[in-house]
């Protein structure tokens, strides 16, 4: 799948690929991106689990591109992976949240919201933070890459999330519904 995010005149189009596409070699002279645009996450030594490809466009001229790995629980590509605020495009990739500079598409950070993959990212713009449904745990990062707070819940939170003004809820596979305070991340059961 493919996702297209307008921003200023420029399109961010980010697009999964095959995790098994061979990684930068200065060796090789077929390599798919150049050293400078291929950001990996996580521990080097374990082959990417995800591969997502960012290209700014404006119009059909590319401005920029890279590629961003990560090892960990594999992740697609859904309107959940990225958005942007202002000159920055954040994505999740893997169990990974990262930070973009536009249109440049310099890695500013990258941090692990999640212990196998996230889900989806959320922009929770009355806390000037990103709230992170990851699949072990639901997390609020900073716009600057801190990570404030992460919660758990019983089982994974594969059966939903619903992100409201002062809180979000996540359902567990067993169909417990859990709420998190988004200031403190302090959880309770709402069903289950």
């Amino acid at each position: 799948m493919q996702l297209t995010v307008p921003h200023e005149g420029h399109e961010i189009v980010i697009t999964a690929e095959s995790p098994d596409i061979p990684r930068y070699d200065a060796r090789s002279a077929g390599n798919a991106c150049a050293p400078e645009e291929e950001y990996f996450f996580g521990d080097d030594s374990y082959r990417p689990s995800s591969r997502h490809r960012v290209v700014v466009k404006q119009h059909d001229t590319t401005l920029a591109s890279c590629v961003l790995l990560a090892e960990g629980g594999c992740s697609g590509v859904h309107p959940r992976t990225a958005f942007v605020r202002g000159d920055t495009c954040f994505v999740a990739v893997g169990p990974f949240v990262c930070a973009l500079q536009l249109p440049t598409l310099r890695l500013i950070w990258h941090a692990r919201a999640d212990t196998a993959t996230c889900f989806g990212i959320y922009d929770a713009t009355g806390y000037a933070s990103i709230i992170s449904h990851g699949e072990l745990e639901i997390a609020r990062l900073s716009y600057s890459g801190q990570l404030l707070w992460s919660a758990s819940g019983r089982d994974i939170f594969s059966e939903g999330f619903e992100l409201y003004e002062d809180h979000a809820e996540a359902t567990d596979f067993g169909g417990t519904r859990y709420r998190f305070e988004l200031e403190t991340g302090r959880s309770q059961i709402v069903t289950g």
